[in-house]
């Protein structure tokens, strides 16, 4: 598609149908960038084509080699990123700065979500303007405290979903005290993780829900262990509104 004989042909498109066909490879960074340094034009609608990646990444020299290299140079453009790959084969340290990002999700990654190790941080960016985070199923490699932090900073935050945690411990327990502070939050997912609010006091978790005014969807199903510090009850439930 990138050679001198195909692109004259693609220029002569709409610039509706032009990204359209290069949506079609919106699966393939490596072939989309190929494509996208043949003409100006070709380049723009590429990067209209990648605003919004969905991907299963394979091997860490896809990762490394391809998306890694596209974001750096045009994640300015990105807004939306969905990545998974087999269960727990790649670990992410950090993404490039991308300013226009608002929506991230992950599924069966290993991920360091703040700085450390010489690594910024998958979720360790200053100001990143996030509304929608989706974790299923991954590791956290620092753990509540990683998570904790990351949350804290992303105030922002309408859309929070978290699936089947874990760490390097044996159970990952979310201190749900952070919630206080996601103010725009409306949509709430805590599926198959152990919830914990102030153990000492043997408080419920769920009471910071409490304070989130603008909350309209919620789907809980915490685990359930005696040896979890603290289980949630209805109590709290029956006063949301």
């Amino acid at each position: 598609m990138a050679d001198a004989d195909s692109a004259p042909l693609l220029l002569q498109l709409p610039d509706t149908c032009l990204l359209a066909v290069l949506q079609c490879l919106a699966d393939d960074a490596a072939s989309l960038c190929s494509a996208s340094r043949a003409h100006s034009k070709l380049h723009q609608a590429g990067v209209m084509a990648l605003s919004s990646i969905s991907k299963k990444v394979r091997t860490r020299q896809q990762l490394g080699d391809s998306l890694l290299p596209y974001l750096t140079a045009h994640g300015q453009h990105v807004g939306s990123i969905e990545l998974s790959c087999d269960w727990n084969a790649i670990t992410l340290h950090q993404l490039p700065p991308m300013d226009q990002l608002t929506s991230l999700q992950f599924k069966y990654f290993k991920l360091q979500l703040q700085a450390g190790n010489g690594f910024q941080g998958v979720l360790g960016s200053a100001g990143l303007p996030l509304k929608r985070l989706r974790l299923e199923s991954c590791n956290l490699l620092d753990g509540q405290r990683g998570l904790a932090i990351s949350l804290t900073r992303l105030l922002g935050m309408q859309h929070l979903s978290m699936q089947c945690i874990n760490t390097n411990e044996y159970y990952f327990i979310f201190s749900t005290a952070v919630l206080r502070r996601l103010q725009q939050l409306t949509h709430l997912e805590l599926n198959s993780i152990g919830l914990q609010y102030n153990h000492r006091r043997k408080e419920d978790p769920l009471q910071p829900l409490l304070a989130l005014n603008r909350l309209s969807s919620l789907h809980l199903a915490p685990i359930s262990s005696p040896d979890l510090p603290c289980s949630a009850t209805g109590a709290v439930l029956s006063q949301l509104s």
